[in-house]
């Protein structure tokens, strides 16, 4: 039962630096501690995946996969896995062990223990969600005037919404344009925000870089606020 509650009981970071080391952290974990440990696959600030290990049997060839996802004032790095075979029996043991192997060395940091480097690099920024302000403003009357594009002064503060619609008019459009312009992976969030008779804002988040973005859509076309 520990272990059950443990596995979903992810690390939690709340600044800069607590982000970088938990990452780090995280990374050593992956491919040094693991019983299913491999060579990375995907090594970005949000996001990790292994590749298969074909040295081991099918049932043992298991990736995983960690996030960094924002939630209010804390980060939370969330793993999971995916298995070639039923895995559900065991893979909580190991989700155990990842998050308790980032938590020991967290405690470890903030009690002096160990030390890490303060990080002013700006791809591991602290990352919050997007302020509630983008859910009440009218953005048919976005222009180029400045008083009118609030969205583009408060747009990386607290919660976003999401609207609750299965139409999306434009999502192709901001798709083709992460691909071809800015070669984002094909594990790119994109969310429908805000929707009007005529527009659609999506907040989108870039698994290249992670450049988190904002497109602007109407009938002449999508282009990014921000």
């Amino acid at each position: 039962a520990e272990i059950d509650e443990g596995a979903q009981n992810f690390a939690q970071c709340s600044n800069t630096t607590e982000c970088a080391l938990l990452w780090d952290i995280a990374r050593k974990w992956l491919t040094e501690k693991s019983n299913y440990k491999s060579t990375l696959k995907t090594d970005t600030n949000n996001l990790i995946e292994t590749t298969i290990n074909p040295l081991k049997k099918k049932a043992d060839r298991i990736t995983f996969k960690v996030i960094r996802i924002p939630n209010g004032k804390i980060n939370i790095i969330r793993i999971s896995a995916n298995c070639p075979t039923n895995c559900k029996n065991f893979i909580n043991q190991e989700y155990f062990a990842f998050n308790s192997y980032l938590k020991n060395h967290l405690a470890a940091y903030k009690n002096g223990i160990i030390g890490y480097d303060t990080t002013d690099n700006e791809e591991y920024n602290f990352k919050s969600e997007i302020s509630d302000e983008l859910n009440d403003m009218d953005f048919d009357d976005i222009s180029d005037n400045q008083e009118k594009s609030i969205i583009k002064e408060n747009l990386l503060e607290n919660k976003i919404e999401i609207t609750k619609s299965n139409k999306k008019v434009y999502i192709g459009k901001v798709a083709e344009k992460l691909i071809d312009e800015y070669s984002c992976h094909k594990a790119t969030e994109i969310n429908l925000v805000k929707k009007t008779k005529k527009r659609e804002l999506y907040e989108v988040n870039c698994i290249k870089e992670i450049k988190r973005m904002i497109f602007d859509c109407n009938p002449n076309g999508c282009e990014v606020l921000q």
